[in-house]
């Protein structure tokens, strides 16, 4: 279907053969193969519950990508001024949790459930400053991705 969202579903099928392999005496032979469906999300709930009376079905985690509200902070001025990012991410799942990690000792860092906030202390020094900070987002779903941005605090 044009412009369909459809889920990947990969399916592998384990066995054990028992006592066959030629390759040394008392081989045991496991054979294995790999089914790939490409399910359209209008039929994804039925497809999972036929997967379900077939054995054990194990989700992997699916990657999430930060799409948006994670960018340079060019403008801090304040000491105590807070400047915050709210990230969107895609990947099928919500923000749980955002941090951020820095080198400077001039920031802090806020983290929280859907941003996450900077505060720089005083920059008396005449000129300004930056600093490199990664934020990190994790999802409901149990993964994570990082982005790094420059933080620029004027002189004020």
């Amino acid at each position: 279907i044009i412009n369909g969202k459809y889920s990947q579903y990969t399916i592998y099928y384990r066995t054990d053969r028992g006592l066959m392999g030629g390759a040394a005496v008392g081989q045991q032979v496991v054979s294995q193969t790999t089914h790939v469906f490409y399910v359209h999300d209008s039929v994804a709930a039925e497809f999972e519950a036929a997967l379900a009376t077939l054995g054990t079905v194990t989700e992997e985690k699916k990657p999430i990508v930060i799409t948006g509200g994670v960018t340079d902070i060019t403008d801090m001025v304040k000491a105590g001024t807070k400047k915050e990012l709210t990230p969107t991410i895609d990947g099928g799942s919500t923000v749980a949790y955002v941090s951020a990690t820095t080198t400077a000792d001039w920031l802090t860092v806020t983290p929280g459930t859907t941003k996450v906030g900077f505060t720089g202390t005083s920059n008396d020094s005449g000129a300004a400053r930056s600093a490199k900070a990664t934020v990190t987002v994790s999802a409901k779903n149990g993964v994570s991705a990082s982005k790094e941005i420059t933080i620029t605090q004027l002189n004020a």
